[in-house]
């Protein structure tokens, strides 16, 4: 287990440097593009198609480390009302839903990306489509393992050994 831990360790930092650094880019780029238009009424041709797949990046990055973190989109109406054993099972169900649901995005996605590389779309710089969007399918694999990981992981108790994914390693 402590492996596994330490291996979830350095995927979250990897996530984080990522996500710092695709951040990093669109600002960089978006800002550059602005300045050169209004100042210069010129341009970076591949601007706009990379600030798009940017988003896409910092989209997939931002719900991995919300899934991380057990900070994705919730409705906890019930859990305010409900004893924390039933909490933890329905925790634990949600969990499991949301991991079928972007396991089959991932599956789904593949097909998208099969798609692009039968009909060879290419984008800016000619840069095939398909490389672009791995993206999808392995965001949406991990996102999967990561809500695999909190069903067997969760107990309820961000202090416990196995509290809330991302929240009880903060406290270590």
């Amino acid at each position: 287990m402590n492996k596994l831990r330490k291996g979830e360790r350095y995927l979250s930092l990897l996530e984080d440097i990522i996500l710092v650094g695709l951040l990093f880019a669109t600002v960089l780029i978006a800002c550059a593009q602005i300045i050169l238009r209004n100042g210069f009424s010129t341009g970076l041709s591949w601007a706009d198609p990379a600030l798009k797949m940017l988003v896409l990046y910092l989209t997939i990055f931002g719900s991995l480390v919300a899934t991380r973190e057990n900070k994705h989109l919730s409705i906890d109406v019930l859990s305010k009302l409900l004893p924390e054993r039933i909490n933890i099972q329905i925790q634990r169900f949600t969990n499991a839903f949301a991991a079928i649901i972007c396991l089959l995005l991932a599956f789904y996605s593949i097909e998208l990306v099969q798609i692009s590389i039968q009909f060879d779309v290419r984008t800016f710089s000619d840069i095939p489509v398909w490389i672009l969007q791995m993206i999808m399918p392995l965001g949406f694999a991990l996102m999967g393992l990561r809500f695999v990981y909190n069903v067997f992981l969760y107990t309820g108790s961000p202090d416990s050994e196995f509290g809330i994914p991302g929240k009880s390693e903060a406290n270590t």
